[in-house]
């Protein structure tokens, strides 16, 4: 088991460096603390794209990984293995590509529609305002 392994990201076209919270074996293991549901959404990505990451690095097919979060209102811990399908696998590449073509021509993607509360920008991203009115 590794904690935060530095992963070549370039290799599937993200940062040089991407870094999942932890990596045992080849699975990667994504830890969210969150009570918001639609986050871990977002969550299943980054871990999928750990995923072709250690699949591009190894030379060895990366089939699933898992999800571990914590709820910070209860303080329960859920995991759950996610099975990464070929749809998931377009997903991150469509993202990625969403991303670079954001950057390559300067445009400003704006505050995101929702954030949980448990962000650490969740005060500031809104000029002080948190996300009200928009959960």
């Amino acid at each position: 088991m590794v904690v935060e392994p530095p992963l070549d990201g370039a290799l599937i076209g993200f940062s040089d460096v991407i870094k999942p919270d932890l990596v045992v074996g080849l699975i990667p293991v994504e830890v969210v603390v969150t009570d918001n549901w639609d986050y871990l959404g977002r969550k299943e990505l980054a871990l999928a794209a750990y995923a072709l990451a250690l699949e591009a690095m190894w030379g060895n097919p990366v089939n699933y990984g898992v999800l571990v979060n914590i709820n910070p209102r209860t303080g329960g811990l859920t995991s759950r293995v996610l099975i990464l399908t070929d749809d998931l696998r377009r997903a991150v590449v469509r993202e990625r590509d969403t991303v670079a073509r954001i950057v390559a021509r300067g445009d400003d993607p704006g505050v995101a529609p929702k954030c949980p509360e448990t962000c650490p920008f969740y005060n500031h991203c809104r000029g002080g305002l948190g996300d009200a009115g928009s959960k």
